[in-house]
């Protein structure tokens, strides 16, 4: 993740990482604690990188949505070398695998189904309106 945040530094405004291991997001945004040493320095590092940067959230996307990055790790850590993609059959391909706009972004109409149902639901039950802003910030 660091290597995407440090490119994201001159080129992103508000920035979404975007990660399918649920653990290193949640130690990302401190809701666990780091315990492996070798662990502590990549993140301290990307708490370095990610303080320059104006906004910054994270999103756990499951590893078939993401599997352009599972990709790209898995051929780095066979060939011991960090690596740039330079060819355009190799991009082509990443970008098939890559399905994270499916996660980010919902057609109209299944939104308007989840905020019919949600409205429902809080009549039925007397509920209080959920504010979603304090569901994300709560740790699970």
């Amino acid at each position: 993740m660091n290597n995407g945040v440090k490119a994201a530094l001159d080129h992103v405004e508000i920035n979404l990482i975007v990660g399918d291991s649920r653990l290193a997001i949640q130690q990302y945004m401190g809701v666990i604690a780091c315990r492996k040493e070798t662990l502590q320095v990549q993140l301290m590092r990307h708490k370095e990188l990610t303080a320059k940067l104006n906004s910054v959230g994270y999103l756990h996307a499951v590893r078939a949505y993401n599997a352009s990055a599972d990709s790209l790790a898995t051929e780095a850590l066979e060939s011991q070398v960090t690596k740039i993609v330079l060819s355009e059959t190799r991009k082509t391909e990443l970008k098939t695998l890559n399905r994270i706009s499916e996660v980010l972004y919902a057609d109209e109409q299944a939104l308007a189904d989840v905020d019919l149902n949600l409205r429902t639901t809080a009549r039925c039950c007397r509920a209080e309106p959920i504010n979603k802003g304090q569901v994300d910030e709560q740790p699970r």
